[in-house]
């Protein structure tokens, strides 16, 4: 919920973003399955539904090779969204949600087939 227009604008306004900056919209790229690059970045962050886009993911089909190819993101030691937040708090919020994301697919995975298992029970 630290994501507002403000912060968005924050993050759009970087010619050349900060390294955390750059590294956190590349992950949030690959969430999303777009290609992990600033100019893809800032298309998207220019889109005025991208916070709704956001707020509104359909994390419940996230893929398994997305999710993959989250993990070189998270499991970066810097890739914390309080390391992240000392550069930029709206990128920091972005990282977050990038772990967020991740956790919720990993969770999803494990549970999904065994509600599904008491739903035939």
């Amino acid at each position: 919920e630290k994501l507002e227009k403000k912060s968005i604008a924050e993050i759009k306004a970087y010619a050349k973003p900060p390294e955390m900056v750059m590294k956190t919209m590349s992950a949030v790229m690959t969430v999303m399955e777009k290609t992990p690059s600033w100019p893809q970045a800032k298309q998207e962050l220019n889109d005025v539904n991208f916070l709704q886009r956001i707020k509104n993911f359909d994390r419940d089909n996230i893929k398994d090779s997305t999710v993959r190819k989250i993990e070189k993101y998270t499991k970066d030691p810097n890739f914390t969204p309080k390391a992240v937040g000392n550069v930029s708090a709206a990128a920091g919020a972005l990282c977050q949600w990038v772990h967020a994301m991740k956790i919720y697919a990993e969770v999803y995975r494990e549970v999904e087939p065994k509600r599904n298992a008491m739903r035939r029970a």
